[in-house]
């Protein structure tokens, strides 16, 4: 099938790529802060980084931006976390509606 992980990584679709992106930056900053000690709510943090990494993603490319911009969107959301994001969001929709 794949002899090498880098051919595999070229196979993936863009969505799929900022998925891992997504998932591999949360990953990392979960461990390196040591926010999050068990491990079902790492793995699930990990899931909700690569899930936004690909909505992110997509939307960049359904703007028009290149698949790069999309990865770089999908490490940001990644390096962010979800409840970082989900408080930002939040945010910006309050003074929106203001």
């Amino acid at each position: 099938m794949f002899t090498d992980f880098k051919e595999f990584i070229n196979a993936l679709p863009p969505e799929g790529m900022t998925g891992l992106v997504g998932a591999a930056v949360g990953l990392l900053r979960i461990l390196y802060d040591e926010s999050e000690t068990r491990p079902l709510r790492v793995v699930l943090e990990v899931a909700f980084s690569g899930c936004m990494g690909v909505v992110f993603g997509w939307g960049a490319i359904s703007l028009g931006f290149n698949v790069q911009f999309a990865l770089f969107v999908s490490g940001i959301t990644g390096y962010i976390g979800h409840q970082e994001l989900r408080k930002l969001v939040i945010r910006f929709l309050n003074n929106k509606t203001k």
